[in-house]
């Protein structure tokens, strides 16, 4: 038995619920959170790295990662559906994770500060922590402060934010619904630096400088704020839109160059910094698409930005100097996403693709292997369910009011056959892919892949099909129904082999391996039956909710999902004493919101989940050695696509055009050539002849130049004899400074000589006066212990005088208590003895209980013998009614019998005759037809009127004869008519079979006693159903109040038994009280031993069994002896 592991591989998705969902770590790097987890993404390489959050059930608020990138901050939600008791109840805590490791390096709590749920802002400064309001210390891990940011309790907090323009980091704002408040950390403690009244829900803000912020409203209003006070508002008009919509500015960065702000309508805003220190001047617009933005983050060096939107997209936003006017370079960050919930899934065979639908109306196309979207296709209704061909070239999905069955092109999805099944909510293509079946309320409909003909139809007789599977060989199929009953199916035959019953619970899903003998089923409440062989062998719970499950293509792993969004592999094959602890399953936390769809790729290579929460997860299933599982054989997937004609012809077309555009571009550029060879030869003559004349010209300026060079050589002989005069005078003076300054420089050592000698007397003097002050000290100090030594003795004998003085009155206080101590005791035992009367008081009335109820008990069992008396002369009496009936049965089965025959045989004849005396007109009446053959004409009228004459004719028999031929009368009457109607028949057979007329006489009915006997006959046979009846009826009230007694029965007996042992226990404690009185034992002593082992609840008031005791009964002498004396 193996448990395999997951490793998340890739992930397509984004968590819109986080706040602050998208951040940069460098120039290459931005991290966001996708369901439970954080993706590390690089846009360079488009790989991913997953960074795994453990949350342990709830959910994430909001995210913010350092200035130096290195580790990042998660607020954690307390979900409202986790229940706890007031002593267990949770708050929200945050996580520090390093990014560099992915491990965990603190979890922050507010403790006993404040009950918080959830965090709704994160910032991260140098030194320490704020988070919300409250102060942690990173080295420590402890809160340092907290304060609460408004008293009012409908005051909602949109965001916090730390000044990062501080270089001590101390300034705070926090703002909301009619909130602005700036907060400074002085001296441990938040106090507040700044308050401003608003009538504005302010949804987002940023710090400019030290003492500036801007902020956003839901009314498309920036503020710019000046330490504290508004300054100035900018009314901003929505691009793009002519209604009237007032956007709401969802949020808003300040850069060096200044601001870009997010509206609710998709449209991104550039405002740039003018001469005027508080104003900003609109510069770019850009829409990225018709959706709120939900979070903006810039890049390091302010060039570019990740803009998140609240459908789950994420967009790259470059503002490089290269863009030309007010257009800015608008992309996705990789490609894609679905918005909301994913409905359905499946995956290919052939191809490394992964087809999703979800309420978005969109059906995308994945490609596990390079973590790509192929295709994605917009319908107009979302598809609610989804099933990829094996061969990876055809989808099929189901929507409201059709099915259809659709291309996988190079880049787009079309569809080619659609049929009219309605909402359908589950299909899937055969193992072979020659069939597809779908699902249609309670039935099944299995069709052709490539011809579209119905094969046949499973219809279910419990409910609706939830989902259906394919056995490896494409021979079985089991279908799984909404109340739980679970059938296999032979498509051989479109027979059901076994029919599994569902639980008293409702079933969520089911799974089987290859050889369709061992199925696994998934119940509401979260236990797992196995079924083998059409039987149900156990059932294994899973103590927490399990909503799907699913097997490996080989049947070797088994994995599950969990109602929290959790992914579970099991260890499979389950053993015999299986019981789901810990040990047997991994659990992986990925996906935010329940699991709506998991498979596994067709070599169990990978497993693929996706959810409400709008992502899809990739896993390579490894071993526990982190070992990927071995294939069975090579495995190499197809390249083929599927092209239309018309799109092989438009691409043959451009490349016809692209080649003769490359003729004719390759003949321009040789004319181009030409004649830009001519003009660069006239060039190169041009410069050829003005190089030469500038070579002559200089020639003549270097003879010129030669000629100075010799003059200048002559000034420079005769300059350098006189710098040598001068230089013999400066070196003179130099040497003679240097004299001095070494003159200079002996006296200088000789003062600082000085002054060290000075400093060390000084030393010398300051220790000397040291040692003197701490002897003076010393001695006073030893003058002073002396003194101290002398009084602490006279304290001391003080003392002790004081202490036995306090001895005496304490024994004379002793003294007193014991004498008032043994009164008490002495009252005490009084008032147990008094209770200890009582209690055998109470003993004594439950004593005459018990002897009244064993007085009932053999009543009772008097009852119980004459009511059996009762019955048997009863059951012997239903014994004889049953054999009376039985007897009275057989003779209207055989009048049964005996008119069913004979009207068949009637049947039979008459049809018989019909269709021969028809035969015999119908040759008369077309020999008469043929002698007209030489006109068509006349031929032709005779053949229509005989087609007329025959078209009517009818060959029934007449078990139903007309009104004028028999009258209204009873089945048993009708049953007389034929009789007679069938012996005329047979006795007129000959005539009859000659004349060809076909014609019958008159029917004699019968007389009017025979029909009374008929009638009579009748009567009594409903008279013997209706007593069958009544004696079934009175069998199941003999039984039931059979079983009633003796379930009566046993409840007193054991109410009687139980009460015995109570007496028996009743007595020894008496006897041990008589052994205690005569051996004079302490009655406080007896009372303290039995406590050791009862309570006192138990030995005042003792457990009665039984509700008897509480019923109203006749007084009864006792039955029971008295209380025998105990023998020594």
């Amino acid at each position: 038995m193996s448990l395999p592991t997951l490793t998340a591989s890739h992930v397509f998705g984004l968590n819109q619920d986080v706040r602050n969902n998208v951040c940069y770590l460098d120039e290459t790097s931005v991290i966001y959170p996708a369901g439970l987890q954080i993706v590390q993404y690089n846009i360079e390489q488009r790989t991913q790295k997953i960074i795994p959050v453990h949350v342990d059930g709830e959910a994430m608020s909001t995210m913010a990662v350092s200035a130096t990138g290195s580790c990042v901050a998660i607020g954690i939600r307390i979900l409202s559906s986790n229940k706890s008791t007031p002593e267990m109840e949770k708050n929200a805590t945050v996580m520090l994770y390093d990014l560099q490791t992915g491990r965990r390096r603190k979890v922050f709590s507010t403790g006993e500060a404040s009950s918080t749920k959830e965090f709704i802002s994160i910032a991260l400064p140098t030194t320490t922590s704020t988070l919300g309001l409250y102060m942690w210390s990173l080295d420590k891990g402890k809160m340092v402060t907290w304060t609460k940011t408004t008293t009012n309790a409908t005051t909602d907090v949109s965001l916090m934010t730390c000044n990062h323009h501080d270089p001590i980091n101390t300034q705070i704002c926090a703002t909301g619904n009619n909130l602005f408040r700036i907060f400074r950390f002085v001296e441990g403690v938040f106090k507040m630096a700044h308050q401003n009244k608003m009538d504005k829900n302010i949804l987002c803000h940023s710090w400019v400088n030290e003492s500036r912020i801007v902020a956003g409203t839901q009314d498309s209003k920036i503020l710019i704020f000046d330490a504290g006070e508004l300054v100035l508002e900018i009314s901003y008009v929505i691009p793009h839109s002519g209604n009237s919509i007032i956007p709401a500015v969802n949020t808003i960065m300040s850069f060096s160059s200044g601001l870009i702000a997010g509206l609710s309508t998709g449209v991104g805003v550039l405002f740039d910094k003018t001469e005027d220190t508080f104003f900003y001047k609109k510069s770019k617009e850009f829409l990225l698409e018709e959706a709120e933005i939900s979070c903006i983050a810039l890049g390091p060096h302010e060039d570019t930005a990740v803009v998140t939107m609240k459908n789950s997209q994420i967009y790259n936003v470059s503002f490089d100097a290269d863009t030309k006017g007010d257009e800015v370079k608008c992309d996705r960050l990789a490609q894609s996403f679905h918005t909301g919930n994913i409905v359905g899934m499946d995956v290919s065979v052939s191809k490394p693709l992964l087809v999703t639908s979800g309420i978005d109306k969109s059906i995308r196309v994945w490609n596990y292997m390079d973590s790509t979207v192929e295709v994605v296709k917009y319908f107009e209704d979302a598809a609610q369910c989804v099933a990829i061909h094996p061969n990876g070239l055809y989808l099929l999905a189901g929507f409201p009011t059709t099915l259809k069955l659709m291309a996988i092109l190079i880049d787009d999805i079309r569809p080619f056959w659609d049929t009219n099944i309605r909402g359908c909510k589950e299909c899937h293509f055969s193992n072979g892919g020659q069939y597809f079946a779908a699902v249609w309320g309670a039935s099944v409909v299995i069709y052709n892949t490539w011809s579209f003909d119905v094969i046949g139809h499973l219809k279910s007789q419990t409910g609706k099909i939830k989902s259906i599977a394919w056995s490896n060989d494409d021979n079985k199929m089991i279908t799984f129904t909404a109340d739980g009953v679970v059938s296999q199916w032979n498509l051989a035959t479109l027979k059901k082999e076994v029919d599994i019953p569902g639980n008293s619970t409702l079933e969520m899903t089911a799974a089987m391996n290859h050889t369709a003998k061992l199925i696994y089923t998934v119940s509401a409440e979260g236990n797992i039956r196995e079924i083998v062989n059409g039987m149900v062998a156990r059932e294994i719970p899973a103590k927490t909710s399990v909503m799907h499950v699913i097997m490996s293509k080989s049947g070797q792993m088994l994995f599950s999902t969990t109602t929290k969004g959790g992914v579970r592999s099991l260890r499979y094959p389950f053993s015999q004493d299986f019981a789901m602890v810990t040990s047997d399953y991994q659990e992986h936390a990925f996906h935010s919101a329940p699991i709506t769809q998991i498979r596994t790729s067709f070599d169990d290579q990978y497993l693929f989940t996706c959810s409400e929460d709008g992502c899809v997860w990739i896993f390579r299933i490894q071993d526990r050695d982190g070992r990927s599982i071995r294939r069975e054989k090579d495995w190499t997937y197809s390249d083929e696509i599927l092209v239309t004609k018309s799109d092989l012809r438009e691409n043959y077309r451009t490349m016809s055009e692209l080649k003769q555009r490359v003729d004719e571009l390759k003949a321009e550029s040789d004319a181009q050539l030409k004649i830009k060879d001519n003009a660069y030869n006239l060039k190169i003559k041009e410069v050829t002849d003005k190089y030469t004349a500038e070579v002559e010209a200089l020639k003549m300026t270097a003879a010129t130049l030669k000629q100075d060079a010799e003059d200048s050589e002559v000034d420079r002989k005769r300059s350098m004899v006189e710098t040598k005069k001068m230089h013999k005078e400066e070196l003179w003076m130099h040497e003679t400074n240097m004299f001095y300054k070494k003159k200079l420089q002996e006296k200088q050592d000789v003062i600082q000589k000085s002054k060290g000698r000075f400093q060390h007397q000084k030393q010398e003097f300051e220790g000397l006066m040291t040692d003197i002050d701490s002897d003076v000290e010393k001695e006073s100090l030893e003058i002073v212990y002396n003194f101290e030594i002398k009084l602490k003795e006279e304290r001391e004998s003080l003392l002790t005088i004081r202490e036995e003085n306090l001895n005496m009155k304490s024994k004379f206080d002793g003294l007193t208590r014991q004498i008032e101590e043994h009164k008490r005791e002495l009252a005490k035992s009084i008032t147990e003895e008094k209770k200890l009367h009582a209690i055998i008081r109470s003993f004594e009335n439950d004593i005459k209980k018990n002897q009244e109820l064993e007085k009932f008990k053999f009543v009772l069992d008097y009852k119980i013998v004459e009511l059996h008396k009762q019955v048997e002369p009863r059951e012997k009496d239903i014994v004889k009614l049953t054999d009376q009936i039985k007897v009275c049965t057989k003779v209207p089965g055989h009048a049964h019998a005996h008119h069913a025959t004979h009207r068949d045989h009637f049947s039979e004849e008459w049809r018989h005759k019909q269709v021969m005396a028809i035969i015999r007109r119908f040759q008369r009446d077309l020999r008469s037809v043929y002698k007209h053959r030489a006109n068509m004409g006349e031929l032709k009228r005779h053949l229509i009127a005989l087609y007329h004459k025959y078209r009517d004719i009818s060959t029934d028999p007449p078990e139903n004869p007309l009104p004028h031929e028999i009258p209204n009368c009873t089945n048993t009457e009708l049953f007389l008519v034929l009789d007679r109607l069938g012996e005329k028949i047979g006795a007129k057979r000959g005539s009859t079979a000659d004349s060809g007329s076909g014609n019958v006489d008159e029917l004699p009915l019968p007389n009017e006693e025979e029909m009374e006997s008929a009638r009579t006959r009748e009567h009594l046979e409903k008279t013997v159903g209706m007593l069958k009846e009544q004696l079934t009826k009175d069998d199941g009230k003999r039984v039931e109040n059979s079983q009633k007694m003796v379930l009566e029965n046993i409840t007193l007996t054991s109410e009687v038994n139980s009460l015995r042992m109570d007496l028996q226990a009743h007595r020894e404690r008496l006897y041990k009280l008589h052994d205690a009185k005569k051996n004079r034992i302490p009655l406080r002593d007896f009372i303290a031993a039995e406590l050791k082992t009862k309570t006192v609840k138990q030995l005042v008031d003792p457990p009665v069994t039984g509700d008897l005791l509480h019923k109203t009964t006749m007084p009864l002498p006792p039955v029971l002896p008295p209380i025998p004396a105990r023998p020594n």
